[in-house]
């Protein structure tokens, strides 16, 4: 397939709001995708160059992708910089600039998909001595080759900032159309029959839940329905945890049949632990696999877990010591990304694990089998230890005793407490009613910073004040107001000032004065008064007397962060 066909693709995704033309393009592309192709195809869409569940990153800068540009176009840097500081976005920088100039290298050949996705594999395998000099070479040489509308998207693609609006949901229905329409009730594109699509949509998630790969389901959806089916959960391969919607006992208590599991809601971070046989893998709620960060989640695993194999959700809390009692998230996240002296760590900085959700056991899998079963199982297979066990949970019918049950866990210095149904499904990265938070503060929200500010007088040489952004259905990211407090000036007080600008001076990719717009890549919980309608920011929002709690960039991605549908339900809660 020729670069530029995926390229028309982009540009009539991003020219709709609307999710059904969205479908309806890829869908048509899909279609004319050879199977040869269809891997790189599927992962370009989603605006990266490995899948979800590979890690690597492309890690090319703004500052590269600049000298590219004006290698190929003959531009100055400093025309570059000013018509980026413009737009704000390479990308059509780069399509402006190819379409104006007319030198000889440009578009000598041709570029295919698979010339594409190979020479960018190849940009994020090159280290080493002179690597620089071979990056710039190899994207030289695919923007001199391109097109005004192959640079734009070329370059939003080496700066993994595509964003153009496809949605999980989106691609899986894009999938339906292009492969299984005769199954799915689908004719001359109408849905006929609403029963059969939602049953091969369904198939087409439960595939997708289990692999957290689109390509792999594409590969699977070509060849038929049969294939899909027989999709499987993968004891090495990270599912998207399930999520919880803030709420109250008496809204569990009304809206859930009884009885219902009520378990603490520890101030950790998700682990998601794969056993076979004596091999542990430890995930993060990134997916990042930490295991080597965590010799003594192993060791414990190892002993406690009985089953032969298993994928099991749990929490790991910090724990002091001395006291025994918990330490909040920020003290302990500094193991996650520690890769020296981690034995030394570990015995400083220990963790209990609580495990409360089970994926798969002996090779069973149990996503689609009620919690009550789940939970079941997860207590025939875990023996109790100090530092490892089952989180503390309650089944019960009185809300009293559930509202006891919560005082506790807020005496004991936890969050507050989760309320699940016993009927519900486990559903890999969804954000679902049927479990519940219950805590006794305005939840914090989870935003990406995207521009930020030099401070001034004692703060000069510190970021001090921040541009935050949540996301729409689509992954766009949508502005919700800006936050200069709630972070300390002394590194020993905790989430500093000097921290946060040490974490984003790496990702500055355009400076105007104390103005600096960064790569959208740190993730920060924040606390406020209220949130309020608003029509100065594009997500709608603002909130009132927002403040910096704690960096949860080790645990979560961009992908990760509040989104505006979860927005609006906060702000009809509030």
């Amino acid at each position: 397939m020729q670069y530029a066909t995926l390229c028309e693709t982009y540009n009539a995704i991003e020219s709709t709001p609307k999710r059904l033309e969205k479908t309806a393009h890829i869908s048509a592309l899909l279609k004319r995708t050879s199977e040869q192709d269809l891997a790189r195809v599927v992962v370009l869409l989603q605006g990266k160059v490995f899948s979800a569940v590979d890690k690597q990153t492309l890690g090319i800068s703004s500052r590269l992708t600049l000298k590219a540009l004006a290698r190929v176009t003959g531009a100055s840097t400093q025309e570059l910089e000013k018509e980026w500081s413009r737009t704000g976005d390479l990308g059509l920088v780069a399509q402006t600039l190819v379409s104006t100039k007319s030198q000889q290298t440009l578009f000598t050949q041709h570029l295919s998909v698979e010339h594409v996705h190979t020479q960018l594999v190849r940009l994020a395998h090159t280290e080493g001595k002179n690597s620089v000099d071979t990056k710039l070479k190899i994207l030289s040489e695919l923007l001199s080759n391109a097109s005004a509308q192959e640079a734009k998207y070329l370059v939003r693609t080496v700066l993994e900032e595509l964003r153009i609006g496809i949605a999980t949901q989106t691609l899986r229905d894009a999938i339906t159309y292009a492969y299984l329409a005769e199954h799915a009730g689908i004719e001359n594109g109408d849905i006929v029959d609403r029963d059969a699509y939602n049953t091969v949509t369904a198939i087409i998630q439960s595939a997708y839940d289990k692999t957290n790969d689109f390509t792999k389901v594409a590969q699977k959806a070509i060849k038929g329905l049969k294939a899909l089916k027989d999709v499987h959960l993968t004891v090495g391969q990270p599912l998207k945890v399930m999520l919880g919607v803030r709420g109250t006992l008496t809204d569990a208590f009304e809206n859930f049949s009884l009885p219902l599991l009520v378990q603490y809601k520890y101030d950790g971070f998700r682990v998601q632990i794969h056993k076979h046989e004596d091999k542990i893998t430890i995930y993060t709620r990134r997916l990042e696999n930490v295991t080597e960060q965590f010799p003594d989640i192993v060791e414990r695993a190892r002993s406690c877990i009985r089953a032969r194999t298993a994928i099991i959700d749990a929490e790991a809390i910090g724990i002091d010591p001395d006291t025994k009692r918990y330490k909040p998230f920020q003290e302990i996240s500094q193991r996650i990304r520690r890769k020296y002296g981690i034995d030394e760590m570990a015995e400083k900085l220990p963790v209990d694990v609580r495990c409360f959700d089970v994926m798969l056991a002996e090779d069973t899998e149990y996503l689609e089998d009620p919690l009550k079963k789940r939970h079941e199982q997860l207590q025939a297979i875990i023996n109790e230890h100090e530092l490892f066990g089952i989180a503390h949970t309650l089944i019960t019918e009185n809300e009293t005793q559930a509202n006891a049950f919560y005082d506790d866990a807020i005496a004991a210095g936890e969050e507050g407490i989760f309320a699940k149904h016993l009927q519900s499904t486990y559903q890999p990265g969804v954000r679902v009613g049927n479990w519940m938070k219950i805590k006794h503060t305005m939840e914090p929200v989870d935003v990406v910073i995207i521009s930020a500010e030099w401070g001034e007088g004692k703060r000069s040489g510190w970021l001090t004040s921040f541009t935050i952004a949540v996301q729409d259905e689509s992954g766009v990211l949508q502005e919700i107001g800006k936050v200069a407090t709630g972070l300390k000036e002394r590194e020993e007080e905790g989430f500093s000032f000097k921290e946060i600008t040490e974490l984003l001076a790496p990702l500055i990719e355009f400076e105007d004065g104390r103005y600096v717009r960064v790569k959208p890549e740190i993730v920060v919980e924040v606390a406020y008064d209220e949130i309020q309608q608003s029509p100065t920011y594009s997500s709608g929002y603002a909130l009132r007397f927002p403040r910096i709690l704690r960096n949860r960039s080790e645990d979560k991605t961009v992908d990760d962060i509040t989104t505006t549908d979860y927005l609006t339900l906060l702000y009809e809660a509030q």
